[in-house]
């Protein structure tokens, strides 16, 4: 996950936390990592001090804490006052649009997504259009409670939602073959697509919604700072009713709109995922249990196979296993081990390192969703244009490169 997100301590917003791949790291209100933590079992090891310019040196090994740790600039910013206005402005641009359209949203569970099923049901009482909504579910990888979470949204705001999965014996096929999805190869969104492909076709879909977010990631960044810049939520098939949106938005719309809270983000995760995901960062990784997903045995059966056939050679079983290093090929799964490695030895030899607890993170990432949620200040979302691009500039220019 590379957005920062907001920790709330005493009704108000003292500093942001980001994870991404083996880190996790907390961010002042201006956008600067103040602390940077390596997951070494239940703890974060402080390693901010090792970073100069940019990159993480401990004896002969190196790690590119740019490409390793990323993340978007932190907004302690609301660009909707309340749901009702956005929706009314929405309409302004898209109205004439999907006026007598059908749009397809493929629904994750998770906030973004729901957020923007929230705006499309209150579209619909200013503009008729015809809504489809459908999840489409990974059988193996995913937790048994995503479907249930589903449900229970769909009866909360009163509409259906279709379930859809890829055939098991594919998935199981690719479980065989590949091994678990890995950074380099996802192979469960090719098959997570195929679905959605198929009904689209069938319902004769005009636009799919999707979920993006301008802040979500770096990779996004630049694409959809092009649509603010053009006032524009529709490109081509694809409609973005909340791309400007910050966290803030997303989460007080979510709270306020459906009274329940995803179970993932309860537990402290950072973002709805399968178990199995090759995006989730470490400390989701030492929270997560194989117990979740529907056959342990088959998982551990494919990652006995993985490990035996690609990564023997290169790490210890036990550490594949506990940082779910079959997230990355052989090769990084080995730098992040021996980095590992090397922090272990220093603090064997009595080097002192700061610490967080796992438990202290999981609660940072709760925060937003079980506290009361301060006042934040709202600005319209031409100032909020003007201020990404200030605060973004140097961000807009890696992404150019």
């Amino acid at each position: 996950m590379t957005e920062p997100q907001p920790v709330i301590t005493s009704n108000k917003v003292t500093k942001f936390i980001c994870s991404s791949c083996e880190f996790t790291g907390y961010l002042t209100l201006d956008g600067e990592v103040s602390e940077l933590y390596l997951w070494l079992d239940d703890l974060g090891i402080e390693v901010l001090e090792l970073v100069k310019n940019r990159v993480l040196k401990l004896g002969d090994y190196v790690v590119d804490r740019e490409q390793w740790f990323e993340y978007t600039t932190p907004t302690p910013y609301s660009i909707v006052p309340d749901l009702d206005s956005y929706v009314r402005y929405l309409q302004q641009f898209v109205g004439k649009h999907i006026e007598g359209k059908t749009l397809l949203l493929s629904y994750s569970g998770g906030k973004d997504s729901t957020a923007a099923l929230i705006i499309l049901l209150k579209l619909q009482e200013l503009v008729r259009f015809r809504l489809h909504v459908c999840y489409v579910h990974i059988p193996y990888l995913e937790p048994k409670i995503n479907v249930d979470y589903v449900m229970e949204i769909g009866k909360r705001l009163g509409i259906d939602i279709e379930v859809l999965e890829p055939p098991r014996w594919i998935v199981r096929k690719y479980l065989m073959k590949e091994g678990l999805p890995y950074r380099r190869s996802r192979w469960c969104t090719y098959l997570k697509v195929r679905p959605l492909r198929s009904i689209r076709k069938v319902i004769g879909a005009d636009f799919e919604v999707t979920g993006d977010r301008l802040l979500e990631c770096r990779k996004r960044f630049k694409r959809l700072m092009a649509l603010l810049e053009r006032s524009t939520f529709i490109s081509g098939k694809e409609f973005r009713p909340i791309y400007p949106l910050t966290i803030v938005d997303i989460v007080k719309i979510c709270r306020e709109s459906t009274g329940i809270v995803h179970p993932q983000y309860l537990r402290g995760f950072s973002r709805v995922s399968c178990t199995y995901c090759p995006y989730r960062s470490t400390y989701e990784v030492l929270i997560s249990s194989v117990d979740e997903v529907e056959d342990p045995g088959l998982i551990d059966s494919v990652l006995r196979m993985s490990y035996e056939k690609w990564y023997r050679d290169y790490v210890d079983f036990s550490d594949f296993i506990r940082y779910g290093l079959w997230r990355y090929v052989p090769k990084v799964a080995k730098m992040f081990s021996l980095l590992r490695d090397s922090i272990r030895k220093e603090i064997e030899k009595g080097c002192a390192r700061g610490a967080v607890k796992l438990g202290e993170v999981t609660d940072a990432y709760r925060s937003i969703w079980v506290k009361e949620l301060p006042q934040f200040p709202t600005v319209s979302i031409e100032v909020f244009h003007e201020f990404l691009k200030k605060r973004c500039g140097i961000l807009s220019k890696e992404v150019t490169n």
